[in-house]
């Protein structure tokens, strides 16, 4: 009678400890099937989190190649430029020298003039002098006396042959005369030259001012990309800061399980056919503790 009761209790025991077992098997598999299920939502948002990371990132090396184009273009532009400013100022140093020799032509132009209104002014004494000795030789001349018994001989008077310019003179005037169609020649080819000079200035002007129309749309280009660029920069940082903070908050959230129900979870996992045979033991044990006091009643 007593080995039946003993027997009854232990079996009574180890199907307590099999229920008990099996509940706390049954929590922590909960418990790891939610932790399971948070992780796999936390790895969800990163794995997202980084996606938009990685387009955000692609969008800005676009960007930066795109800046590192425009940075080219204005540098390009900005060497153009100098150099138009070199040959703007050349073409100041050319005008200026233009304008020096049109100068020195206008003063040797003038210095002819005077030349051949000095020879003018000498040609018209000379003329004049001889006109002067005309005259003078006209008045000089004695009337003829009338000799009515003589024969009339008609005479005929000497034409007065003017004074020749001297061949010093004739040179001088012709010199004068060939500087003075040079010097018009040369200031018409002078009037040409800054005619010509006035219309590559003009188209100059023109081009420059075209030239740097195209500037300055190309600053305002790149200042906008440049902000975009530094916003996306700013959105990568807090993105990279927003996923710091997830690992954070993931770390905090995984659970930290106690050494014993871990150990006691994996010999669970290890042997989960172990409860059944265990809830079965005890019902031979019942059995045997019914079947020893029938025996004993029949003795």
């Amino acid at each position: 009678m007593e080995l039946a009761v003993i027997f009854g209790i232990v079996a009574v025991g180890a199907a307590l400890v099999a229920i008990v077992m099996g509940m706390q098997v049954s929590g922590a598999r909960a418990q790891a099937s939610s932790a399971k299920g948070e992780i796999e939502s936390v790895r969800s948002r990163l794995a997202a989190l980084e996606a938009e990371s990685k387009k955000a990132s692609e969008a800005l090396d676009a960007k930066r190649k795109e800046s590192e184009e425009l940075k080219e273009k204005l540098k390009d532009l900005k060497k153009r430029r100098h150099e138009e400013k070199e040959s703007a100022r050349l073409k100041q140093d050319i005008q200026t020298a233009r304008e020096e020799i049109e100068r020195e032509m206008e003063k040797k132009l003038q210095s002819a003039r005077e030349d051949a209104e000095i020879s003018k002014a000498h040609v018209k004494k000379l003329t004049a002098e001889v006109e002067q000795l005309k005259s003078r030789r006209q008045e000089r001349a004695p009337a003829a006396e009338p000799r009515p018994e003589a024969p009339k001989v008609e005479i005929a008077a000497a034409p007065l042959v003017p004074r020749q310019a001297t061949p010093e003179e004739v040179k001088r005037a012709e010199e004068a005369e060939k500087a003075a169609a040079q010097a018009r020649r040369k200031v018409d080819e002078a009037h040409e030259e800054v005619k010509k000079a006035r219309s590559r200035a003009e188209t100059d002007r023109r081009v420059f001012l075209v030239q740097k129309a195209e500037v300055e749309v190309v600053k305002d280009k790149f200042r906008a990309i440049e902000a975009k660029a530094n916003a996306l920069v700013l959105e990568r940082e807090e993105l990279k800061k927003a996923v710091w903070l997830l690992e954070k908050e993931l770390k905090s959230l995984r659970p930290t399980p106690d050494p014993k129900s871990l150990a006691e979870a994996k010999k669970a996992e290890a042997k989960p056919a172990e409860a059944p045979k265990a809830e079965d033991k005890p019902a031979p044990a019942a059995a045997l503790a019914a079947e020893k006091p029938a025996e004993e009643a029949k003795a």
